[in-house]
């Protein structure tokens, strides 16, 4: 049967859109985490597939500079289980890194080293089990903690997500001479270096004391601006 409506009969409202899917809470926390990281360029994240670049830098991938230094600081590096440093940034986060032991990991025996960002929202904690000899990662193991929703992910060296960074200096760039400064940590008298990177440059102040990272502060500097900024908060053994 056909219902025939009256000409005075309003038509029947259109049927309501559907309902706009909502994203999960903790991907767009992920997606800020990761875009604070980014712009953030600390590294504690950066490409290295498994191996830590012996003259690598946390803020790039790039290795710009590091033929004009000319006053290399000391290259040796010694884990002392107990060593760490804390390190506080002008983008409202904070990074630690901590030699906590010696583990066999897949047959080696690795030096385990925990690198911890903690933010306003949540904490990142990565850690690696790295061959002292070939500074390969042989294990590693990141934890993201953001509010109540907690991740975790682990794997062997080679599959080590991109943008992941162990702090371990050889050459820090052109040097420019010696530096007294001051960070929340004291007072440090520091070699300067920079080097150049494609999206501008890194001014770095080292001290042969500090232990694992050798670093006092560092400034990522593009078109002449500071867009990125790190002081040594506090060390010890």
């Amino acid at each position: 049967m056909h219902v025939i409506r009256s000409m005075s009969q309003p038509p029947p409202p259109p049927p309501p859109p559907p309902p706009k899917k909502k994203k999960p809470i903790l991907l767009i926390l992920i997606v800020i985490v990761l875009l604070i990281v980014i712009i953030g360029g600390i590294a504690a994240f950066f490409f290295f597939k498994g191996l830590i670049p012996g003259i690598q830098l946390p803020f790039t991938g790039g290795e710009t500079g590091g033929t004009e230094q000319q006053q290399p600081p000391s290259t040796g590096i010694s884990w002392n289980v107990g060593e760490w440093v804390r390190y506080e940034t002008n983008q409202g986060y904070t990074l630690e890194i901590k030699i906590e032991d010696f583990e066999v990991k897949q047959g080696v025996n690795c030096v385990k080293i925990v690198q911890k960002m903690e933010m306003e929202n949540g904490e990142i904690t990565m850690t690696f089990w790295l061959d002292p000899t070939t500074r390969k990662v042989v294990w590693w193991h990141q934890l993201i903690k953001i509010g109540t929703q907690t991740i975790e992910k682990e794997g062997p060296g080679a599959e080590l997500p991109a943008k992941n960074n162990v702090w371990v200096f050889k050459d820090f760039g052109k040097y420019l001479g010696e530096e007294t400064i001051t960070v929340p940590a004291g007072t440090f008298k520091c070699k300067k270096y920079s080097r150049k990177t494609p999206e501008g440059e890194i001014v770095l102040w080292v001290n042969d004391q500090i232990p694992i990272t050798k670093l006092v502060k560092s400034k990522n500097k593009k078109g002449g601006q500071v867009v990125f900024e790190m002081e040594l908060v506090a060390y010890g053994s």
